[in-house]
């Protein structure tokens, strides 16, 4: 798995049993929920879809439908414009794509110097039980996130002092066809006015 938000307890017991579920359960890795993206400004919803490495997030950008293909294996993240049928592509640890990519963002900090994360007792994340851990810089709480055996992506996502939230909601356990992760045919790529120069 590209991201690994486990658990870090002393014991290597814990993370035997979640390797025991995820192996167990035929769809662990894949399900489709609702994804809440809470700022001081406003709410955005977008639905996501996850299989293993790989998802999909559907959402709007000024009004206009937009796709976001990431594909976390090949550090590659794929932006398209549904209605201009294009669509732009970058890795997936690229400073826009950090800017727009929560799990990323979370996965470029907890690589980053100087910082320390901290595992606190599990909490209840929409009736799923989650790890709760605190990515410190410094003495400063910088992120709080919450994992759960059963799924790959944290379920929830806190920067800062509730500055912003991004939470996974209505999840449900589902097989994902592989061709939501492709670019839809007849998409072209776009090269940004930076790579025209």
């Amino acid at each position: 798995m590209a991201i690994k938000f486990k658990p870090t307890f002393l014991s290597l017991f814990p993370l035997l049993v979640m390797s025991l579920i995820l192996c167990q359960a035929a769809s662990g890795g894949q399900f489709v929920a609702d994804m809440v993206d809470q700022s001081m400004r406003d709410t955005v919803t977008s639905k996501i879809y996850v299989k293993d490495s790989n998802y999909r997030i559907e959402t709007e950008e000024e009004g206009k439908p937009i796709v976001i293909l990431v594909d976390q294996k090949a550090n590659l993240t794929r932006i398209c414009n549904m209605d201009e049928k294009s669509y732009i592509e970058m890795p997936s640890d690229d400073l826009k794509s950090l800017m727009n990519d929560p799990f990323q963002s979370l996965k470029s900090t907890l690589d980053t110097p100087g910082t320390e994360s901290k595992t606190f007792e599990p909490e209840m994340i929409n009736d799923v039980e989650c790890v709760k851990h605190v990515v410190f810089w410094g003495d400063s709480p910088f992120y709080t996130y919450y994992v759960s055996d059963k799924y790959d992506l944290p379920l929830k996502i806190i920067r800062g002092d509730s500055e912003k939230v991004v939470e996974l909601r209505n999840i449900q356990d589902k097989e994902i066809d592989d061709a939501m992760f492709q670019i839809p045919e007849g998409f072209s790529i776009k090269k940004e006015a930076a790579e025209k120069k």
